[in-house]
């Protein structure tokens, strides 16, 4: 059991114990969330917040948000918005090699960058 004092500091360990329990470098996180301010956690943040320690912080990998208003494709069908979503998950993972990948990070709904509901 882990208690922590904030969520950046349960995210940091959550990130360690990842890494460590897998043997793997890679982290995934939504384009559009918000996981904290310290130096790992900002770098799996998808916002302007983080740009000044991407050089610093290595293996964080963005994965585009389940967001209507980005799709390519008609979103009025949300089985077929999920599917989709799904897909362009599953492929990003392919070309990232899965045995690189130790967590993916999602938050439910991102509050931070506006309220963004993804399909269900």
């Amino acid at each position: 059991v882990l208690f922590s004092s904030s969520g950046a500091e349960a995210n940091e360990a959550a990130i360690r114990m990842a890494r460590r329990f897998t043997g793997r470098p890679k982290i995934m996180s939504r384009n559009r969330s918000y996981h904290g301010g310290t130096t790992s956690t900002l770098a799996m943040t998808g916002d302007p917040r983080r740009w000044f320690v991407d050089n610093m912080a290595l293996g964080f990998v963005k994965i585009m948000d389940p967001y209507p208003l980005s799709f390519q494709w008609d979103a009025a069908d949300q089985e077929l918005a999920s599917k989709r979503c799904l897909e362009c998950l599953h492929d990003q993972i392919l070309a990232e090699n899965p045995e690189s990948i130790a967590a993916i990070f999602l938050e439910s709904i991102c509050g931070a960058n506006g309220w963004l509901k993804p399909t269900t």
